[in-house]
């Protein structure tokens, strides 16, 4: 059975192409509020995940680093539905023994939806579909850092969450598909929340693996030879089949039900043809606006019972309430409805529906008078239940 409380459950907050707001495992469905949410993400490269899984550092006096500012709104249309907009800033620094390289610039533009599927007091299950649009494409002959992929993007998340009080695991996994021939990814999270009063501590671990194969598999110096021109050797952005497995720890203290100050960051442990390097961050979220008046949203009040004083006077039951008191008067039934005469003197009659004695009388009473049994017959009438 459906129960509408308001959870949101899309997790994958570490790359700047999905939403600020999916980092949050709990998310209001008030119809009407809005939610604003600003961010800020620091990587710095250290070396690279090649082909086969080894990894490899960068070559002496390369660097690379990006700082990524993410700004979004998002608005609950309806029950359960949400729409989102995103802006997203790049900048990206690099540096060779030739030269050094810098790009700031709008990454991305993106809008999306949120829809809650399912929620129990145990499980929900919740999809999020969004296209993001790419400000700024990567051209072969650019000589600029590049700060993001450069690929329009259209992504489809189902995301699950167990709601087990203190701590709420949770998994999800999506799809991305990207333009500009990159290879499409499959992207996934695992981990849990722990929840306090006012804190949220989350560990998990996300990433992505290419499904299709980039349209360069075949040409990987296509992509490579930009990328270590402009962005100092990094595979961060632009790489050919990458794939990725990312640790997270994330902060979160509610000052209130609507302000939220969030810290994350984490380091990746495998991957192929993708960067390495640390990534941390911090946000600010700010709701407002909204109604509880839904009764959807609420759990069921539980009715205190009332306390009479039995001293009052002027108190008296309530029995109007569609049910016939009839049946619940006490019955007393007369002798006659039980006992029928048949024949006999009614002196005979007396004397044969005289009480029984109690059972020490019973084991020493003497056969029955033949002479009542020959005149009287005692009848049993049964009383018919009420259906």
């Amino acid at each position: 059975m459906k129960k509408y409380i308001s959870p949101f459950a899309a997790i994958l907050f570490s790359f700047s192409s999905i939403t600020a707001f999916a980092e949050s495992i709990f998310r209001p469905y008030r119809v009407g509020h809005t939610e604003l949410d600003f961010s800020v993400e620091y990587f710095k490269a250290s070396g690279n995940f090649l082909p086969d899984g080894s990894k490899s550092g960068l070559p002496n006096g390369f660097q690379f680093q990006t700082v990524n500012i993410l700004t979004g709104a998002r608005y609950i249309l309806v029950e359960d539905l949400a729409a989102v907009l995103q802006v997203g800033i790049g900048n990206a620094e690099s540096n060779d023994a030739i030269a050094s390289r810098k790009n700031s610039s709008i990454s991305h533009v993106s809008l999306g939806v949120d829809y809650q599927i399912f929620s129990s007091d145990l499980l929900n299950v919740i999809g999020d579909l969004s296209y993001s649009y790419a400000v700024e494409k990567v051209s072969p002959t650019t000589d600029s850092a590049i700060n993001n992929a450069g690929a329009d993007e259209i992504k489809g998340v189902l995301s699950t969450t167990f709601d087990l009080g203190t701590f709420a695991p949770f998994i999800s996994g999506g799809v991305n598909y990207r333009t500009e021939g990159l290879s499409t990814l499959f992207l996934y999270t695992v981990g849990s929340n722990i929840h306090f009063e006012s804190l949220v501590i989350r560990v998990a671990v996300n990433g992505y693996i290419s499904i299709k194969d980039d349209e360069k598999t075949n040409q990987p110096l296509s992509r490579d030879t930009i990328t270590n021109r402009v962005n100092g050797a990094s595979k961060r952005y632009y790489s050919i089949n990458p794939s990725l497995i990312d640790t997270e720890l994330y902060l979160k203290y509610k000052f209130n039900r609507d302000l939220s100050l969030k810290f994350f960051g984490g380091y990746p442990i495998a991957g192929t043809n993708a960067a390495e390097g640390i990534h941390v961050g911090a946000g600010l979220t700010w709701g407002f606006g909204g109604s509880d008046a839904n009764p959807i949203r609420k759990k069921p009040a539980v009715k205190k019972p009332v306390i009479v004083d039995p001293a009052d006077k002027n108190f008296k039951e309530d029995t109007n309430d569609g049910v016939n008191q009839d049946y619940f008067k006490p019955v007393n039934p007369s002798k006659d409805n039980y006992i029928e005469q048949l024949e006999g003197s009614s002196k005979n009659l007396q004397n044969a529906t005289e009480p029984e004695p109690e059972e020490e009388t019973i084991k020493m009473r003497p056969a029955v008078n033949p002479a009542l049994e020959k005149d009287y017959k005692i009848k049993i009438k049964k009383k018919k239940k009420r259906e």
